[in-house]
């Protein structure tokens, strides 16, 4: 989030040349500017002005779009372009992509609020007047839906879609059809779209019944139908009081046209059961114990956690993850129960905790809940074979499956980590990404956590693998820098979930526990800088407890951290020797509370800290002393809490896509960005770009998100 050293290139949007000094916005306008490149500030900066000025930002020469970046992804159905004119002749009007753009100042600032048709598009500005030679240009892709978090995949071959259900239950739960020939998605049934009862709990299975053209849904105590077309909902079946046995969300379920019922596993004794789609009667088509009716012969199965259907042969295939680990048939028609495979029967590699289960063919592939290994079972032999793992085969890596399908062609497996419906050639191994949201060339973010502005290199870094990921800013393009996880750079600390990062001329810096990890800017190798990882110890003095947070001097030398204890130490970077700085024996004034992050002032030689009560508080470096400088007791305005950014024009500060502005002089707060519109639930990480815009992470997404701080739209620029 914070880098250490500062560049400007060039003109900046809303900003200024690199020889001219400008003052930013003020609040009320939603000033944002800034060209340096971290929370601890940079040479000059400029507030993103209204459209009636509002703001004193030197305008580049020529036309600028400001907002939207060059290349971004949004569901929203409009985008306000917002940008800045300086030409030499009058404008009469200037127009994106046919929207007359609105201005208050002879369009030296100008937006426009353009329509977006579905996929991707180039939004052009047209100026009558005078000449343009190069109109400026943004693209734009919308799509109907970001489907996201896929828990669930159920397959409709004939009709040549895909559904996947995402969501934690009641009104979160979104059904999203899939084309699989061109990877469009849309929304079928959710809490504003399809007729009927609403969703109440989480969808434990999902089901195509290609006889009825529906969807059915096992939840908690409920089986559902989705129409496939209108997506209208109804309840088919509620479970009755006390029984009988029934679906959690570790089974899977099909549906048997021929007899019109629809058959699941559980992970009670009772194996397999068989709910009448008619009549509605639940039969249990094998298992025993419990008080249960004992139903076939062989090995009891305790926790069957996913199951696929061999009509042909009148049999089903689970998986057993509790008494023992193996793949077992059952007969549909005696219950009987024989292994097939399992660690002691055939030969090759076995999940360690296996959950899922397709079949197609006369084979049977199976994936776990751990790791991205899907095999295949030769029902012969016993003997598995892998056709998806991390060093097998080509394209996107998957790392973590939570659903496995077979559409007649090839395998479909999902996995939230990076939004995806992914193909496997079992043949080839080859993995093509059949429908994402995915935006930017290069390996998919997973979890991404902190970020910061690299000025040496004009790129974002953010931590995530582990490591370090590197983002190009023109086109969303990604470069594994680091990988703990994947391999990339030698070292064993992992970054983890840092959610804070700093920049140096020649390396990242993270944290993991109570260490500082160094990433080497050349070769990504991880080595310890401070604390303690694993066995590794570097640097004398106190060791914290933890760490809530850090920040750097502007020359790379120091770094100060935040720990659990809410003790403040000084990190010597090149010995790694720590001091404490202020605590609750050090320094005086007011005890921090819940300090949430902090910034070093080198103007004023201190630091400032936020907390999660509203007190933001400067801790004098040469005694230790606090001082309460905005919060209850100082300054009007809302409370502000989050990650800090010291700009020329003040504090800012930034909390689930909230953005404040603090003035240091008064401790006056004001809120620049509520919250905002548009792609993102939950922001991970933050920073502020030389373009003047917000930048955060979503690790629910795997995105990097831009929001424009006038308007308070928010994009994906990178997933």
């Amino acid at each position: 989030m914070r880098a250490l050293v500062f560049a400007l290139t060039g003109s900046l949007l809303l900003a200024c040349s690199d020889d001219t000094a400008v003052t930013g916005g003020s609040p009320s306008t939603g000033g944002a500017g800034g060209s340096g490149a971290g929370n601890t500030g940079g040479s000059g900066g400029a507030g993103a002005a209204t459209e009636g000025g509002g703001g004193s930002a030197i305008v580049p020469d020529g036309v600028v779009i400001a907002f939207p970046p060059p290349i971004s992804l949004t569901d929203r159905d409009t985008i306000t372009v917002r940008g800045t004119a300086s030409l030499d002749a009058e404008i009469s009007s200037l127009t994106v992509d046919g929207v007359e753009a609105t201005s208050e100042d002879g369009f030296v600032h100008w937006s426009a609020v353009v329509p977006l048709s579905l996929g991707a598009q180039t939004l052009a500005v047209e100026v009558v007047g005078p000449s343009l030679p190069d109109a400026p240009s943004v693209s734009v892709d919308r799509r109907a839906t970001l489907g996201r978090d896929a828990e669930l995949l159920a397959v409709d071959e004939l009709g040549g879609r895909a559904f996947t259900a995402t969501g934690l239950g009641g009104f979160d739960n979104v059904i999203v059809s899939i084309d699989l020939s061109t990877g469009e998605q849309a929304v079928l049934s959710s809490a504003t779209v399809g007729a009927g009862p609403e969703f109440d709990d989480q969808l434990f299975t999902l089901s195509w019944d290609d006889a009825g053209q529906r969807l059915l849904a096992f939840d908690t105590d409920e089986l559902w139908a989705i129409d496939g077309d209108t997506g209208a909902r109804e309840i088919l079946f509620s479970k009755p009081a006390g029984g009988p046995p029934w679906p959690s969300d570790d089974n899977e379920a099909e549906v048997d046209s021929a007899q019109n019922r629809i058959i699941a596993s559980t992970d009670t004794s009772a194996t397999l059961i068989a709910l009448d789609l008619t009549t509605f009667s639940i039969t249990i088509l094998s298992g025993n114990g419990s008080g249960l009716p004992s139903v076939g012969a062989g090995p009891e199965i305790n926790d069957a956690q996913g199951m696929a259907l061999d009509l042909a042969n009148n049999r089903a295939f689970v998986v057993d993850d509790w008494a023992f680990t193996g793949l077992a048939t059952i007969d549909l028609s005696t219950g009987d129960r024989a292994i097939v495979s399992s660690p002691s029967l055939g030969s090759g590699p076995w999940a360690a905790l296996p959950d899922r289960v397709a079949f197609e063919g006369g084979t049977v592939w199976v994936s776990g809940k751990v790791g991205s290994d899907v095999f295949a079972v030769d029902l012969a032999t016993g003997n598995r074979s892998l056709v998806m793992a991390e060093q097998l085969g080509t394209g996107e890596l998957v790392p973590y499956v939570t659903a496995l399908e077979h559409d007649g062609q090839s395998l479909l497996v999902t996995s939230p980590l990076i939004d995806a419906l992914v193909r496997i050639d079992p043949a080839t191994f080859a993995r093509t990404v059949v429908s994402s949201y995915s935006l930017g060339a290069g390996q998919s973010l997973w979890e991404p956590f902190g970020i910061a502005w690299d000025a040496v290199d004009e790129r974002f870094a953010a931590v995530d693998f582990g490591g370090v990921v590197t983002i190009d800013p023109a086109n969303g393009g990604r470069e594994v820098l680091s990988s703990y996880t994947l391999g990339v750079g030698g070292g064993l600390p992992g970054l983890g979930f840092s959610t804070y990062v700093e920049v140096t001329t020649d390396a990242f810096v993270g944290f993991s526990g109570a260490a500082f990890v160094r990433v080497d800017r050349a070769t990504g190798d991880r080595t310890v800088l401070s604390g303690v990882a694993g066995a590794e110890s570097v640097g004398s003095g106190p060791q914290p407890v933890g760490m809530r947070a850090f920040t750097a001097s502007a020359d790379g030398t120091a770094l100060w951290l935040i720990d659990l204890e809410t003790t403040v130490m000084r990190v010597d970077v090149d010995t790694g020797d720590r001091v404490v700085v202020s605590s609750a024996t050090v320094g005086m004034g007011p005890t921090l509370s819940a300090p949430r992050d902090l910034v070093h002032d080198p103007d004023n030689d201190r630091l400032i800290v936020s907390t999660d009560t509203g007190a933001i508080v400067a801790i004098d470096l040469a005694t230790g002393d606090r001082s309460e400088i905005s919060g209850p007791n100082v300054g009007e305005g809302p409370l502000a809490v989050g990650e800090v950014f010291l700009r020329p024009e003040g504090l800012y500060l930034a909390y689930n896509h909230i953005w404040s502005l603090v003035d240091l002089d008064t401790g006056d707060r004001a809120r620049v960005v509520e919250g905002g519109v548009g792609p993102g639930l939950y922001g991970a990480g933050y920073t502020i770009a030389p373009d003047g815009l917000f930048y955060a992470t979503d690790p629910r997404l795997g995105a990097v998100l831009a929001t424009d701080p006038v308007s308070g739209e928010r994009v994906i620029v990178s997933r």
